[in-house]
């Protein structure tokens, strides 16, 4: 009977065009269930998400009285039957100038029919928060919870995570806002596999930083590893690792010897689609989308950035970090496509750096410009960079795109990293094979160093094969299975690794 009074409470504010705008958001006082109506009216606000033509929405807003957390969602049974899609927003600030707070689009991330919206975090007491449901993918009404439990011990906002700082082989860098009351230390979970219920796998208990935010180092990864960590506020001496006060999954990503590659398809779930690619956002793609099959080699996904029809572009992805030595010359290679839902493409550029963070005030060599103009099938591009120093490196792609007069989307897919052979390098190198290019066998012959074994690359940096020569020291390999292309051979004795390229006929 409660739950029916707040619903028709709800109905009869926003028959007399309550929750239409921002000023004039139903206010929500208790826990219960709502019904939001069809949205086919209402104002929507780009905070969370972007704007896109035509969308409508539907506006409420609470003012607790004193701090806790709040838990808004359309993950209900009656929703789920009818296969409905929602996206929401919540905001802080007044309507003239509104914050993105918390939102959420699908319920689970990175889970293809998880249509529904979850979103839970900390409130300050006396601070009015809105929230809008838009009609980005549905319209229809539907019925959201909502409820306020007070409490004196909060998490973080899951907004307040920030990207990660840096990285080397065996540790990330990590920081965040601090939670509302600034508890007295975090606990971090964490372990190198991707699990949004584990607890206590590997745990750290950190002292919080003075200030708005803190910063800690995870230390003691393996290396190349992607772990998924949790944030947990401890007040007092027993903290309470609750849903309501653990925050995450949050994921971590340690520097990558090369070669790397990454299609942004590879070891879902363990790496999140992205390995560690962050900055553009990715879209899965197969015959029942719009663009359909628009992946490098089809069905897939790929990362999107897009233009302006008004103003210069300045947007930016990174890669994951990788681990390179002075002197260390490598060759990067991708592929683009563009994409517009009308009319024809308009041009745009990209260019291409290499810095110390996933950050761009770090990206200061400039390695390669590109203009962009293929929207009937995919370009490769290609550039070299040589490290100035010993240290981690993240490669930058800038959208640095002229305003267009049709709003065009440039897809990226298919980025590899390999090492590139210099010709001192190779003067000096132990390791020799001939003939190159090959057929069906190639030998080598050295007279010092034993050959342990070698890995066959080819040029997205997939690991073909692994061969373990039967005479070490004069060994001769059967490549006949390797179609035609450039591969690389990966050599390794006991004290010596280096690099060849192998061109197969």
């Amino acid at each position: 009977m409660k739950k029916l009074l707040l619903i028709l409470l709800a109905n009869a504010f926003i028959s007399n065009g309550q929750g239409n705008s921002c000023a004039t958001a139903t206010l929500i006082s208790n826990n219960g269930t709502y019904s939001c109506p069809a949205i086919n009216s209402g104002t929507y606000v780009q905070s969370c998400f972007s704007a896109v033509a035509g969308i409508h929405s539907k506006w409420y807003k609470f003012i607790p009285n004193e701090n806790g957390v709040v838990l808004i969602t359309s993950n209900i049974d009656d929703n789920q039957n009818q296969d409905l899609d929602t996206r929401l927003s919540v905001m802080k600030g007044n309507c003239n100038s509104l914050i993105c707070f918390a939102g959420n689009d699908n319920f689970l991330p990175n889970v293809f029919d998880a249509k529904l919206s979850f979103v839970e975090f900390a409130v300050e007491a006396n601070t009015t928060y809105f929230f809008q449901w838009d009609s980005r993918w549905d319209s229809r009404g539907f019925q959201f919870e909502y409820t306020f439990t007070p409490t004196s011990c909060l998490p973080i906002n899951q907004l307040g995570m920030y990207r990660q700082l840096s990285s080397t082989s065996n540790s990330v860098d990590i920081k965040w806002d601090n939670a509302i009351g600034h508890p007295e230390n975090y606990i971090i979970d964490w372990h190198e596999q991707f699990d949004i219920q584990f607890s206590n796998t590997n745990q750290s208990i950190f002292s919080t930083d003075n200030g708005n935010y803190s910063i800690k180092t995870i230390e003691n990864i393996a290396s190349g590893s992607n772990i998924t960590y949790f944030i947990a506020s401890q007040c007092g001496t027993n903290p309470n690792i609750g849903s309501s006060i653990r925050k995450g999954p949050f994921f971590g990503f340690t520097a990558k010897d090369l070669p790397y590659s990454l299609n942004f398809d590879v070891d879902f779930p363990q790496n999140v689609f992205t390995d560690g690619f962050v900055g553009f956002d990715t879209f899965f793609t197969d015959n029942s989308t719009q663009p359909s099959n628009y992946a490098d080699g089809g069905e897939g996904r790929a990362a999107f950035t897009f233009n302006s029809t008004e103003e210069f572009s300045n947007l930016w992805g990174f890669t994951r970090g990788i681990n390179l030595t002075q002197g260390q010359t490598v060759n990067l290679t991708f592929k683009s496509r563009l994409f517009s839902f009308s009319g024809t493409s308009s041009p745009m550029s990209i260019s291409l750096y290499a810095g110390l963070s996933q950050n761009q005030s770090t990206q200061t060599n400039l390695i390669e410009s590109y203009s962009l103009t293929n929207s009937t099938n995919y370009t490769s591009h290609s550039a070299t960079f040589t490290a100035p120093t010993t240290d981690v490196y993240y490669f930058g792609f800038q959208n640095n795109s002229f305003p267009g007069t049709t709003q065009t989307f440039a897809f990226l897919d298919t980025i590899t990293i390999t090492p590139a052979l210099a010709n001192e390098e190779f003067a000096s190198n132990p390791f020799h094979f001939s003939p190159n290019p090959v057929g069906d066998k190639i030998e080598f012959t050295n007279t010092l160093i034993e050959i342990h074994k070698a890995d066959i690359i080819d040029s997205t940096g997939r690991l073909i094969k692994t061969i373990f020569p039967e005479n070490e020291l004069n060994s001769i390999f059967d490549v006949s299975f390797l179609k035609k292309g450039i591969y690389f051979l990966v050599v390794s004795s006991s004290t010596y690794q280096s690099t060849l390229k192998l061109i197969k006929n």
